[in-house]
């Protein structure tokens, strides 16, 4: 997961895999001002996850600070990102380090479940999923977790169309969602506004001044709530071919 930390467009970027950057600068916004911080989406991905994570060997890629760990109720939950904030707390620890080179470091069948929450547009989804083929169990999935465009955010339809404009999620044509899940969270004019003129979310990096300026100014002085929609896409390793023997 990924933020930006100026009101300034970013140039400062680093890449990692083929479809998207990891915006450094983004860190700090990302931990003051992002609206997904609530305790209504942690509880979402919690219903989400746990049926998948509870007792189980977990990976969660893209962490940020590793707090989905906390709610995963997992056996074992490795977390890792590349540009982890510098504060982390310290009973979570987070693995320096990009994602699919840490699968690469996995030996075979070793996790249950894989974890790509609001990073998978920054991966290179053939290289990523070659890896989850051979690290994953039989019985294992990845999961991936991302904002669906379809949110209607505050239900402003101008500021919708306007935010998810250029919206990018490295989905493929042929996905389709296993499960949609909207959820809801109070919010004041003051912290939508600071969360979309700090360009929290990578969407917001590329976007002018007057862009950001004129979504500020769609914000309603009365708005009190936010409603988003998470979308779910479940990866799980090819079932084996199975070969005859020769005369058989």
């Amino acid at each position: 997961m990924a933020a930006c930390g100026n009101n300034d467009a970013v140039t400062s970027t680093e890449k990692v895999g083929r479809r998207g950057e990891w915006h450094k600068e983004t860190t700090a916004a990302y931990k003051d001002v992002n609206i997904l911080d609530h305790p209504a989406y942690w509880k979402a991905l919690s219903e989400l996850l746990l049926p998948f994570s509870s007792q189980k060997h977990v990976a969660d890629i893209g962490c940020a600070d590793g707090k989905l760990s906390t709610v995963l109720q997992a056996s074992h939950c490795a977390n890792v990102d590349p540009f982890p904030p510098e504060d982390i707390e310290p009973t979570r620890d987070v693995i320096k380090m990009d994602g699919i080179e840490y699968l690469q470091m996995l030996e075979n069948n070793s996790l249950d479940l894989v974890t790509v929450v609001c990073a998978i547009h920054f991966m290179d989804r053939v290289t990523l999923e070659r890896e989850l083929e051979r690290v994953l169990k039989p019985s294992g999935r990845a999961i991936y977790v991302g904002i669906s465009p379809s949110s209607k955010m505050f239900g402003g339809d101008d500021f919708n169309a306007a935010f998810f404009e250029n919206w990018t999620n490295n989905v493929a044509q042929e996905d389709k969602p296993a499960q949609q899940y909207v959820w809801e969270r109070d919010i004041t004019r003051d912290q939508l506004s600071s969360f979309v003129a700090r360009r929290t979310w990578t969407n917001l990096t590329s976007m002018p001044q007057q862009k950001i300026d004129s979504l500020v100014a769609a914000i309603p002085d009365d708005v009190s709530k936010v409603s988003i929609c998470l979308e779910v896409i479940v990866f799980s390793p090819s079932p084996p071919v199975m070969v005859k023997a020769a005369g058989a």
